[in-house]
Parts: C-alpha cells; structure tokens; sequence
C-alpha cells in the first residue's frame, strides 16, 4: 500500500522513486521514464475514486466483481451486455482520473524543483483500450482507432508555443 492508501500497480511508487531521485539529480540534465499500468485491467482502486463515473445506485463493490479477463469476448463472441460495457468505462475512467493525479504529481514536483520550463515533458500511451465499438474488448487481437489513436502531448516552453496540431502524427514522431 502507497500513498492515499490505495493499493495500486506502482504508480505510487515509481512517483515516489522518481521524486527522490530528481531532487538529488535535477541539476544534470536527465531523461526519466514513467510508465503508469493503472489503466490495465483489473481496475481495483479505493477511495477517493471508487464511486467517480459510476451510475447512480451501483456501488463499487459490486461493479469491481466483474470478471474483464480475456474472455472469448475479445474474439468477439461473447455475450456480455451493454450494461457491463458501460461499468467497465466507468472503471476505466476512475483509473485514468487516477493516473492523472498521478502526472499532475510530477508536474507539481517539476515545478516545486523550478525545471519544468527547462524540462521537455511528453505523454503519450502505448494503446488506447476499445470498449466494444467493433465488437472488441481488450487489445492484442487487432487494430482499429480506438486501439490505435492515442494522445500525444508535448510541454516545452522554450521550444514550443502552444497549439494543437491536427496532423495525424506517430509515435516515430517523437
């Protein structure tokens, strides 16, 4: 157990090694790391997340016993309905509200050490997750936009003035 107390897949953690280590290394010029795994199934998080997202009346406990393994569902022959889908997005997003608390941590941290404006900052995601919108659940068995299409966000003031590109860019980009 970390942090709020909320027994997570290491983002606490790495957090909390990644702060140590740049108060002591943030006058070198440095590359970090920081790959968060909360938005990988199982979602299993605590207060104060628990209920976010959750239509009125479910409660976590039960919305949290059910099973999201693979399943012949991502093959696409399944017959989990559309209720489920819609608690697996609700719990989904409590782990995305989550992992970015988790990125406004370093970001805070960044500031409080006065390096973020001299410190490239990049987030992106190694894949999106479908929720049924071609029949899919889960990632690893084929390919479309909500598997593929994933953000890519880069914070350099010295460099970059802000704007969006609407370009479709790549991971190669970066």
């Amino acid at each position: 157990r970390y942090g709020l107390g909320i027994l997570d897949k290491g983002a606490t953690k790495l957090n909390k090694e990644f702060m140590k280590w740049s108060k002591v290394n943030h006058q070198s010029p440095f590359f970090a790391y920081l790959h968060y795994n909360e938005m990988h199934i199982p979602f299993r998080l605590t207060k104060p997340f628990r209920q976010l997202f959750l239509a009125p009346g479910l409660s976590y406990k039960t919305a949290s016993k059910i099973d999201f393994r693979p399943t012949e569902f991502y093959a696409g022959i399944s017959n989990i309905g559309a209720e489920e889908i819609e608690i697996m997005k609700s719990l989904y997003d409590q782990a995305l509200k989550y992992t970015d608390t988790k990125i406004e941590q370093i970001v805070n941290h960044l500031k409080h050490l006065d390096i973020l404006d001299n410190t490239m900052l990049l987030i992106t995601s190694d894949h999106g997750e479908p929720f049924a919108e071609n029949g899919h659940l889960g990632h690893g068995y084929f390919l479309n936009d909500t598997l593929i299409k994933v953000p890519l966000i880069i914070n350099f003031p010295k460099l970059f003035s802000r704007k969006r590109i609407e370009e479709l860019v790549q991971t190669i980009d970066i």
